[in-house]
């Protein structure tokens, strides 16, 4: 057992004595699956790098074409420029969304105001009102987070004084429409793909469930128990991570449609897809198991006896083993049968051995079917049934 520097024991990793072999031809192909998304980053920039890069060039560009609109519209370029930032969003078919909805979300937004000035005029009981009407209409579920524009549109138009506000409000319309349209060709002709981002949040999550299973060794093999506040706080570390690779995966997938290099990199997309579902399914067995650990591991009460404590400890290692490293986590490798033995081992103890308390029965029971699903969910995530 190894110690850190402030004394505390770290489980180490399962070991039957024997080294690994050279990897096999299937383990060879796993880890080159695997391997390419990460060499994701040498082929694309940080994500903030690339979306201030695509906002830079398209707030730009739309200024500069939306200063060219004839018959005295391009006196509001500015308004070019915000309509390309607002649907400049990471997936090429979601920009059309917003498009469509940042324009119409304005056009509604410039008819309230319209139809306000032509009964009265802007004072604080009518913005108030127009504020008040817009917002209810921009909450319209369609418009989504475009929904502020209704209001924002008519507050703008209502408040411009003088023959020349029917041709601001078209002026505005049309400025923000070049914009969106500008922002549109950016991300058809440099759709983003977000697939180093996916590979980040998968690399996290399988570390964090690698340091869950540690924990549930130490707690088994030294008694170590952290106290049910710090054991439920180390549960809930695995909710913000699985939701963000979770939401990033869905994002990715979406960010497929209507890409141009998608068919590139698709390989590359449906490994780390395949691999971020497996995680978050392992990453609920172990919560659950680890909830149940807690429930009933407490200082007046130990569940199991020392074998069943140990085959346990052993099962839950050698699980952490195979993810602990993907890249030797092939359908029958090496790692992947030990973890395997160790966790049928459970199995047979929990069928052999005479039980006082039966709850310790379907306690190791718990244990053992846990970390099977969760090895064969994650050994088996490329599809190879």
């Amino acid at each position: 057992m190894k110690t850190t520097d402030d004394g505390s024991a770290v489980p180490e990793p399962a070991d039957d004595g024997s080294e690994l072999p050279e990897p096999t031809e299937d383990e060879r192909e796993y880890a080159e699956r695997d391997a390419t998304a990460s060499r994701m980053s040498t082929f694309v920039h940080h994500p903030l790098l690339r979306l201030t890069m695509r906002s830079m060039v398209a707030a730009g560009l739309a200024y500069e074409l939306g200063s060219w609109v004839p018959r005295g519209l391009g006196q509001y370029p500015y308004y070019a420029a915000l309509g390309a930032l607002t649907v400049m969003v990471p997936a090429v078919s979601d920009s059309v969304k917003e498009a469509m909805r940042v324009t119409s979300a304005i056009l509604l937004g410039v008819l309230l105001a319209v139809a306000t000035q032509a009964i009265t005029w802007p004072n604080a009981l009518t913005v108030g009102i127009v504020i008040g009407v817009g917002t209810v209409l921009g909450g319209i579920r369609w418009f989504g987070a475009q929904r502020a524009w209704v209001p924002l549109a008519a507050l703008f138009v209502l408040t411009v004084q003088g023959a020349s506000t029917d041709w601001y409000a078209v002026a505005y319309l049309v400025q923000v429409a070049l914009g969106a349209v500008v922002a549109l060709l950016l991300n058809f002709v440099f759709p983003p793909l977000p697939l180093h981002e996916v590979d980040i949040a998968v690399t996290r999550m399988r570390s964090l469930l690698v340091q869950q299973l540690r924990e549930m060794v130490q707690v088994l093999t030294l008694d170590d128990l952290p106290g049910r506040e710090l054991w439920h706080e180390r549960l809930r570390a695995l909710n913000t991570p699985r939701e963000e690779m979770s939401g990033l995966a869905h994002q990715s997938q979406r960010a497929k449609i209507g890409n141009l290099r998608a068919r590139r990199w698709d390989p590359v997309q449906v490994n780390l897809i395949e691999v971020s579902h497996a995680l978050e399914r392992c990453s609920w067995l172990v919560e659950d198991l680890g909830v149940v650990l807690m429930e009933f591991e407490h200082r007046d009460y130990s569940i199991f006896g020392e074998q069943l404590r140990q085959d346990s400890a052993k099962a839950l290692a050698a699980l952490a083993d195979v993810l602990d490293t993907p890249e030797r986590a092939a359908p029958g490798s090496v790692l992947q049968r030990r973890a395997d033995e160790a966790i049928d081992a459970l199995l047979d103890q929990v069928d052999d051995q005479q039980f006082d308390d039966r709850m310790d029965r379907y306690l190791a029971g718990a244990v053992a079917v846990t970390a099977k699903r969760c090895l064969h969910t994650y050994t088996q995530r490329h599809g190879d049934q």
